[in-house]
């Protein structure tokens, strides 16, 4: 007896995947699919699935899924694909030294805390907030190799907290713990 195969098309918007999530077979043109064309702003990934014996498939060809950390960590790289225009006539790209900067940043999120959203603004500012239903808080990447940090307790006594002008390079865990706790609670 013939064993079936069935397929099935996945499209994947928006940034490109450096892998697929499944056992898939890359599909190379998006003509089929005119509809989902990418714009300036996203890349489109097509593939086909399909089934594979259960005997051909190795440990090795499975991918490793990014942690929520490294998906944020590309969804700021893929800022560097925005122009000046991206968001209006007035807004701005960001520059290459803030990109860094965010990038640096993440390094030293703590662990125990949830991952941030990140955020850009027409003037190019690159940013991370938490809005959990206990705590606010917002990181805002700024030029020179700064950046401030806003917190605020939703609950109790609703303490409110400001650090600006903060150096990266100076940044360590242990600080950044202290001042994210809130998140924590």
């Amino acid at each position: 007896m013939n064993a079936i195969t069935v397929k099935t098309v996945i499209v994947l918007a928006g940034i490109a995947q450096p892998a697929p999530i499944t056992q898939l077979v890359g599909w190379s043109s998006t003509s089929a699919f005119p509809e989902y064309a990418a714009t300036q702003l996203q890349t489109l990934n097509v593939f086909t699935a399909a089934s594979v014996p259960s005997s051909e498939l190795a440990v090795a060809d499975i991918p490793v899924l990014p942690t929520k950390i490294e998906s944020l960590r590309s969804e700021i790289h893929a800022y560097s694909l925005l122009a000046d225009g991206w968001d209006g006539d007035d807004s701005v790209a960001p520059t290459a030294e803030n990109i860094a900067d965010a990038i640096e940043f993440t390094m030293h999120l703590p662990a125990g805390i949830p991952t941030p959203k990140p955020m850009i603004s027409s003037s190019g500012e690159i940013g991370l907030y938490w809005n959990l239903e206990h705590a606010y808080a917002d990181v805002a990447i700024e030029s020179g190799g700064h950046f401030s940090l806003f917190t605020r307790q939703k609950r109790g006594e609703q303490l409110e907290e400001l650090a600006e002008e903060v150096a990266i390079r100076d940044l360590s865990t242990a600080w950044l713990s202290q001042q994210l706790a809130v998140l924590a609670a």
